[in-house]
Formats: C-alpha cells, sequence, structure tokens
C-alpha cells in the first residue's frame, strides 16, 4: 500500500472522519497526483476543522486556472445533486423519487 494512502489511513481512523467523494466522468491517472498533492496541503491548513471539505470541483478549477490540465466536460441538462451531510438525504430521496416517477431514471438498476 502507497505510504501516504497508509498514512491517510492512519488519521482518518484516529480522528474518526467520514469522507465520501464523488468524480464523475473520464479523467486521466495525472488527477490523482494532483488530488494528493492538494489533499495533502488541505490537511495542513484544515485538519482541525471537521466542516471543511476537500472538494474535487474545487481541485479541478486550480488545474484549469493554472492550466496545468484542460477538461472535457458533457453538457447536460439534468440537475445534480449529492448527499454532503445526513440532513441532505431527504431532500436527494425526494429528488431521485420524482425522476423515476417521471420515467427518466430506472426504478432497478441491475
Amino acid at each position: 500500500m502507497d505510504e501516504f494512502v497508509q498514512q491517510l489511513r492512519t488519521y482518518i481512523i484516529q480522528h474518526d472522519f467520514q469522507l465520501g467523494a464523488t468524480l464523475q466522468g473520464k479523467v486521466a491517472p495525472s488527477i490523482f497526483d494532483h488530488l494528493k498533492e492538494m489533499f495533502v496541503k488541505f490537511i495542513k491548513t484544515n485538519g482541525d476543522d471537521i466542516n471543511s471539505e476537500f472538494l474535487i470541483p474545487t481541485v479541478i478549477n486550480y488545474l484549469l486556472q493554472t492550466q496545468r490540465e484542460k477538461v472535457f466536460a458533457l453538457n447536460s441538462n439534468s440537475n445534480w445533486f449529492g448527499i454532503t451531510h445526513k440532513e441532505d438525504s431527504p431532500f436527494v430521496g425526494f429528488q431521485m423519487q420524482k425522476i423515476v416517477d417521471n420515467g427518466e431514471y430506472p426504478k432497478v438498476l441491475f
């Protein structure tokens, strides 16, 4: 196991953190090097703030602004919503049910 990953795992366990990430789309493997670099900086700056969030779109925006990477995005008319906090769950569940009821998303995926 990569030393960084092991250190991160130990840090998360010791601090009882819950982590979640959504990475949508096709990305070059180099994104993980950038994420690792910026996550280390994030932990050094925000490690004690339990409300801080390491946001992948912020990393991608930084990479675009500094011209370190290029991003090709697909357009969609769909809304995006996700669960960051447990309080988000009822809203997301309601929105997902509306999409299923409208026939825009299957009730059973597999």
